[in-house]
Protein backbone atom coordinates (compact mmCIF):
# COMPACT_ATOMS: atom_id res chain seq x y z
CA UNK A 1 0.00 0.00 0.00
CA UNK A 2 2.81 2.36 0.66
CA UNK A 3 5.27 3.70 -1.43
CA UNK A 4 8.69 2.17 -1.60
CA UNK A 5 11.86 4.74 -2.25
CA UNK A 6 13.11 4.67 -5.42
CA UNK A 7 16.38 3.10 -4.26
CA UNK A 8 17.07 0.39 -2.00
CA UNK A 9 17.85 2.69 1.45
CA UNK A 10 18.82 1.44 4.94
CA UNK A 11 17.52 3.80 8.23
CA UNK A 12 21.06 4.61 8.97
CA UNK A 13 21.60 5.88 5.20
CA UNK A 14 21.14 9.90 5.21
CA UNK A 15 19.23 9.50 1.81
CA UNK A 16 16.18 7.53 4.00
CA UNK A 17 16.36 10.12 5.84
CA UNK A 18 16.00 12.78 3.59
CA UNK A 19 13.41 10.97 1.45
CA UNK A 20 11.18 9.97 4.63
CA UNK A 21 9.23 13.72 4.81
CA UNK A 22 7.69 13.40 1.15
CA UNK A 23 7.43 9.55 1.64
CA UNK A 24 5.01 9.84 4.63
CA UNK A 25 2.80 12.44 3.11
CA UNK A 26 2.18 10.72 -0.29
CA UNK A 27 1.79 7.55 1.56
CA UNK A 28 -0.44 9.51 3.92
CA UNK A 29 -3.03 10.66 0.98
CA UNK A 30 -3.36 7.33 -0.35
CA UNK A 31 -4.36 6.28 2.94
CA UNK A 32 -6.85 8.96 3.22
CA UNK A 33 -8.06 8.36 -0.31
CA UNK A 34 -9.00 4.51 0.92
CA UNK A 35 -10.11 6.14 4.18
CA UNK A 36 -12.35 8.40 2.66
CA UNK A 37 -13.87 5.91 -0.57
CA UNK A 38 -14.20 3.17 2.46
CA UNK A 39 -16.32 5.75 4.68
CA UNK A 40 -18.54 7.26 2.16
CA UNK A 41 -19.25 3.75 0.23
CA UNK A 42 -20.74 2.19 3.82
CA UNK A 43 -22.37 5.68 4.36
CA UNK A 44 -23.83 5.71 0.99
CA UNK A 45 -25.05 1.35 1.34
CA UNK A 46 -26.00 1.54 4.67
CA UNK A 47 -29.64 0.10 4.23
CA UNK A 48 -28.29 -2.60 2.09
CA UNK A 49 -25.73 -3.49 4.80
CA UNK A 50 -28.19 -3.35 7.60
CA UNK A 51 -30.49 -5.82 5.17
CA UNK A 52 -27.30 -8.58 5.28
CA UNK A 53 -26.84 -8.00 9.35
CA UNK A 54 -24.10 -5.47 9.35
CA UNK A 55 -24.22 -1.88 11.11
CA UNK A 56 -22.14 1.44 9.60
CA UNK A 57 -21.00 3.78 12.44
CA UNK A 58 -20.31 7.44 12.51
CA UNK A 59 -17.00 7.46 11.08
CA UNK A 60 -17.78 4.43 8.50
CA UNK A 61 -16.83 1.18 10.31
CA UNK A 62 -18.64 -1.93 9.66
CA UNK A 63 -20.10 -4.67 12.42
CA UNK A 64 -21.17 -7.82 12.42
CA UNK A 65 -22.24 -10.00 15.22
CA UNK A 66 -21.63 -14.13 14.86
CA UNK A 67 -23.35 -16.33 17.19
CA UNK A 68 -21.40 -19.31 17.81
CA UNK A 69 -23.46 -22.29 18.88
CA UNK A 70 -23.10 -24.58 21.76
CA UNK A 71 -20.82 -27.57 20.40
CA UNK A 72 -18.31 -24.72 19.59
CA UNK A 73 -18.43 -22.24 22.52
CA UNK A 74 -17.42 -25.20 24.93
CA UNK A 75 -13.61 -25.41 22.79
CA UNK A 76 -11.00 -23.46 22.77
CA UNK A 77 -10.59 -20.26 21.95
CA UNK A 78 -8.68 -20.44 18.66
CA UNK A 79 -11.41 -23.14 17.43
CA UNK A 80 -14.08 -20.63 17.80
CA UNK A 81 -12.34 -18.28 16.22
CA UNK A 82 -12.09 -20.18 13.20
CA UNK A 83 -15.42 -20.83 13.74
CA UNK A 84 -16.25 -17.23 13.62
CA UNK A 85 -13.65 -16.88 10.42
CA UNK A 86 -15.63 -19.57 8.39
CA UNK A 87 -18.97 -17.59 9.14
CA UNK A 88 -17.44 -14.22 8.13
CA UNK A 89 -17.93 -15.60 4.38
CA UNK A 90 -21.35 -14.40 4.73
CA UNK A 91 -20.95 -10.76 4.92
CA UNK A 92 -18.08 -11.21 1.87
CA UNK A 93 -20.58 -11.20 -0.99
CA UNK A 94 -21.84 -7.97 0.02
CA UNK A 95 -18.54 -6.57 0.88
CA UNK A 96 -17.51 -7.86 -3.31
CA UNK A 97 -20.91 -6.38 -4.30
CA UNK A 98 -19.58 -2.60 -2.71
CA UNK A 99 -16.30 -3.25 -4.32
CA UNK A 100 -14.74 -2.61 -0.53
CA UNK A 101 -13.49 -6.35 0.10
CA UNK A 102 -9.94 -5.71 -0.68
CA UNK A 103 -9.07 -2.91 1.73
CA UNK A 104 -10.96 -4.29 4.66
CA UNK A 105 -9.60 -6.89 7.48
CA UNK A 106 -11.75 -8.28 9.91
CA UNK A 107 -11.01 -7.70 13.99
CA UNK A 108 -12.39 -10.08 16.04
CA UNK A 109 -13.76 -9.83 19.81
CA UNK A 110 -15.26 -11.58 21.71
CA UNK A 111 -18.81 -9.96 23.62
CA UNK A 112 -18.62 -11.63 27.10
CA UNK A 113 -21.34 -13.79 27.98
CA UNK A 114 -23.18 -14.32 25.08
CA UNK A 115 -21.72 -16.78 23.18
CA UNK A 116 -21.17 -14.06 19.91
CA UNK A 117 -18.07 -12.45 18.62
CA UNK A 118 -18.22 -8.79 17.71
CA UNK A 119 -16.66 -8.20 13.70
CA UNK A 120 -15.28 -5.19 12.78
CA UNK A 121 -14.76 -4.67 9.16
CA UNK A 122 -12.21 -1.62 8.99
CA UNK A 123 -9.26 -0.53 6.50
CA UNK A 124 -5.55 -0.82 8.08
CA UNK A 125 -4.44 3.10 8.36
CA UNK A 126 -1.54 3.21 9.76
CA UNK A 127 -0.85 7.06 9.20
CA UNK A 128 -4.05 8.39 9.87
CA UNK A 129 -3.52 8.29 14.32
CA UNK A 130 -2.84 11.82 15.57
CA UNK A 131 0.54 10.57 16.88
CA UNK A 132 2.00 9.83 13.21
CA UNK A 133 0.40 13.17 11.90
CA UNK A 134 1.56 15.51 14.40
CA UNK A 135 5.21 13.57 14.38
CA UNK A 136 5.40 14.26 10.32
CA UNK A 137 4.66 17.47 10.98
CA UNK A 138 7.45 18.32 13.21
CA UNK A 139 9.68 16.12 10.87
CA UNK A 140 8.75 18.16 8.02
CA UNK A 141 8.53 21.47 9.54
CA UNK A 142 11.97 20.82 10.71
CA UNK A 143 13.32 19.49 7.05
CA UNK A 144 12.16 22.87 6.04
CA UNK A 145 13.68 24.82 8.26
CA UNK A 146 17.04 23.26 7.28
CA UNK A 147 16.24 23.48 3.81
CA UNK A 148 14.88 27.54 4.48
CA UNK A 149 18.54 28.18 6.37
CA UNK A 150 20.84 26.60 3.78
CA UNK A 151 18.71 28.96 0.95
CA UNK A 152 19.19 32.48 3.52
CA UNK A 153 22.91 31.03 3.90
CA UNK A 154 23.83 30.75 0.05
CA UNK A 155 21.73 34.01 -0.50
CA UNK A 156 22.91 35.99 2.39
CA UNK A 157 26.82 35.11 1.65
CA UNK A 158 26.24 35.14 -1.75
CA UNK A 159 27.93 31.79 -1.97
CA UNK A 160 26.48 31.24 -6.02
CA UNK A 161 28.24 34.41 -6.98
CA UNK A 162 31.36 33.34 -5.58
CA UNK A 163 31.07 29.65 -7.20
CA UNK A 164 29.99 31.62 -10.67
CA UNK A 165 33.11 33.77 -10.50
CA UNK A 166 35.53 30.76 -9.36
CA UNK A 167 33.50 29.03 -12.71
CA UNK A 168 34.13 32.01 -14.85
CA UNK A 169 37.51 32.83 -13.80
CA UNK A 170 38.23 29.09 -14.79
CA UNK A 171 37.12 29.46 -18.50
Amino acid sequence: MGAMPPFSMKKSSILYWLYQPFSYWYNFFLEFRVWFIFQTTTKRNRKELEENNLRVDWIGRVYGVVNVPDEVLGAAEEIQQAYVLKQLGQFGKIMDKLKISNVVFPQMQEIQGSGAYLVIFWPVLDRLNIFAIIGSVLYTAFYAFIVYLLVRLFIVYNIFGGIFDFIKGIL
